[in-house]
């Protein structure tokens, strides 16, 4: 999103005052909205509901959780999540289970937009050759670059 390019352009200019001012844009901007909706809708955990039960899964459930999140990012001081869906599930290779935190489908949705306007900053901030949960970041370009360092290393060898 252009939005995010400019936050970035922002903290990497140190301009705080600018920084808090696109974040407030992107957060109200209904494209956000409905971009974290798209992204929660099409997650492999769409399917499964938090504790109120609620999956959107069609069209106009959609606009109207996109209409929802619009509303109560306006008076984000009355709001408060609510309290995950606590399900086990068993550990790989062992019979022993976890507990796994489900929230509500529209704290995923607030969570994601949220997201939109933190990640740009952390992202200037984060170290060059730092791979993990980073986003266009994976394993691959972790081993590319120890290769790449180990490579060097036996040619200074020589």
């Amino acid at each position: 999103m252009e939005q995010q390019y400019t936050i970035a352009r922002h903290q990497m200019g140190g301009d705080t005052k600018a920084i808090r001012l696109s974040q407030q844009r992107l957060i109200h901007n209904v494209g956000t909205a409905i971009v974290a909706v798209k992204r929660v809708t099409s997650s492999s955990g769409a399917k499964t509901s938090g504790i109120d039960g609620l999956v959107w899964k069609t069209g106009p459930a959609k606009l109207k959780a996109v209409k929802s999140l619009l509303k109560k990012l306006k008076c984000l001081d009355k709001y408060k999540a609510q309290p995950v869906r606590r399900v086990w599930i068993e550990k790989e290779n062992s019979t022993e289970q976890r507990p796994l935190g489900i929230p509500t489908i529209e704290d995923r949705a607030l969570q994601q937009i949220y997201l939109f306007a933190m990640e740009p900053i952390e992202e200037t901030r984060a170290h060059e050759h730092s791979y993990g949960f980073r986003p266009f970041r994976s394993t691959d370009h972790a081993i590319a670059r120890i290769r790449l360092l180990l490579d060097d290393r036996r040619l200074e060898d020589r």
